[in-house]
């Protein structure tokens, strides 16, 4: 079981700078005037530590091909124990909610710790 943290938001500003909000359990249950506990409940993942990918190696994947859309799915990107709404757009992978570059994504990658929770597909889909 992974518990993450909370949520950590990015977005774009008006001049294409990059934003990021880190929501913890607590500021969520302070905004949805929720018990700790149940807003935990909302962020545990039948996911095992183990089975996340850390955020370089998936991006080498992804920029070796070992890694594109019709392989899997991407479930979720955690940054720094926080579930994200990050995601990663190339010629052959775009997938997540807030898509980003490689690079950008190398870049959040040196500055954070990113594990992503990525499942290969049961069958091709051609």
């Amino acid at each position: 079981m992974y518990k993450a943290e909370g949520i950590f938001l990015f977005a774009h500003g008006e001049n294409g700078e990059l934003y990021h909000k880190k929501l913890n359990i607590v500021d969520l249950a302070i905004a949805f005037r929720k018990d700790p506990e149940e807003i935990q409940k909302l962020y545990a993942y039948d996911i095992n530590e183990d089975d996340l990918i850390d955020g370089k190696e998936f991006l080498w994947a992804i920029r070796k091909r070992a890694i594109i859309n019709r392989y899997g799915v991407l479930h979720h990107i955690f940054v720094d124990g926080f579930e994200s709404n990050l995601g990663i757009a190339n010629n052959d992978f775009y997938q997540g909610e807030f898509l980003v570059t490689e690079d950008c994504f190398e870049e959040l990658c040196e500055r954070h710790d990113i594990k992503v929770h990525w499942s290969k597909a049961r069958r091709i889909i051609i």
